[in-house]
């Protein structure tokens, strides 16, 4: 009997996040794979592209041209902004309250307020794992580790894992 209501209640979780999801298609152009996940008061706005089985956390927001592979996880509270383009490979692991910006303000005068913005299109590799806390400013090559509460302040290596503030080479890895 337990396990036939546990069964219930996953499917009722799956049938209200493609619900979810077909509102925002409708919304906003959101296209999504199979059985994929999105946990409650998650915002998904713009054109945003999720591969099959993508789990989305709860209280999220992913704005702008934004392209995640199949089989990753977005963490509780992250925050994910694109004013140019971010595009996120397939298993990565995004810890809760993660922020992935492709954008800055520029400085040149006075007020910042007027400035405008400095954008670039970034890159996350596959089987990346992102530790909770982290920002990530820059592109993050595959297989790497982001520490958490890390800063990424410069473009990271394939097979590296960084930490700190900014972000620092700890050791390459091995495999």
């Amino acid at each position: 009997m337990r396990k036939l209501l546990l069964r219930a209640l996953r499917a009722l979780h799956l049938l209200r996040s493609y619900c979810v999801l077909c509102w925002y298609r409708m919304l906003y152009g959101v296209s999504f794979g199979r059985r994929v996940e999105v946990g409650r008061g998650a915002k998904l706005v713009g054109p945003v592209s999720l591969g099959d089985r993508v789990k989305i956390g709860p209280n999220c927001l992913l704005h702008g041209v934004i392209e995640i592979g199949p089989h990753s996880v977005i963490g509780q509270g992250s925050v994910i902004v694109a004013h140019s383009s971010i595009v996120i490979g397939r298993d990565a692991l995004i810890a809760e309250r993660v922020t992935i910006r492709d954008q800055s303000h520029r400085t040149d005068a006075y007020p910042y307020r007027l400035q405008g913005m400095i954008s670039a299109p970034l890159a996350i590799g596959e089987n990346v794992w992102i530790g909770a806390g982290a920002v990530v400013l820059k592109n993050v090559g595959s297989h790497a580790i982001i520490g958490a509460n890390a800063v990424v302040t410069s473009p990271v290596q394939e097979k590296t894992t960084v930490g700190g503030i900014p972000a620092r080479p700890l050791r390459p890895r091995a495999n």
